[in-house]
């Protein structure tokens, strides 16, 4: 059985147990874990060592997962029984990985002073000053609730 052949069979075992984008996903990451490997035997010239070098590659938590999930499923595929070793391994790269965080944007207010001062509906537009005033005042950390925070606008709205 060649490789492509072996990938075709493990995304139609993916597909009967996720959606088709998960199925792809894992699909796309297998593929991307296993190059530079010639499979034709799987369990018998499957290189572990070169996946987990590749895993701990990754950076961020969540392609991490991605990959190891895709690496997890298709040992279950084939019916290969990972050493405890291994799994260690796995849990030591998983560690390693950190979160990917966005950059927070700075508040610009004279932006947003003027985006309040065009909306026409004068109780929406007294609302939306109170919440900036509450937010200037440096009580925002109680008022950070955002249901709490949309409740207090739209109850000065109506």
């Amino acid at each position: 059985m060649m490789m492509y052949d072996l990938l075709r069979a493990y995304k139609a075992f993916l597909l009967k147990s996720f959606r088709p984008t998960t199925a792809e996903m894992f699909y796309k990451k297998l593929c991307i874990l296993f190059e530079g490997q010639s499979i034709s035997d799987t369990v018998g010239k499957l290189d572990i060592d070169k996946i987990l070098n590749k895993l701990g590659q990754i950076k961020h938590k969540n392609y991490f997962s991605q990959y190891k999930n895709a690496f997890l499923h298709f040992c279950e595929f084939q019916g290969i029984n990972l050493t405890n070793d291994c799994i260690e391994r796995i849990k030591e790269l998983e560690t390693a990985t950190r979160k990917k965080r966005r950059q927070l944007k700075s508040i610009e207010y004279s932006e947003m002073d003027n985006m309040i001062k065009r909306i026409r509906d004068k109780q929406l537009k007294l609302s939306y000053q109170t919440i900036r005033i509450i937010y200037l005042l440096g009580s925002w950390d109680f008022w950070f609730n955002v249901p709490t925070l949309w409740r207090c606008s739209l109850f000065l709205y109506y």
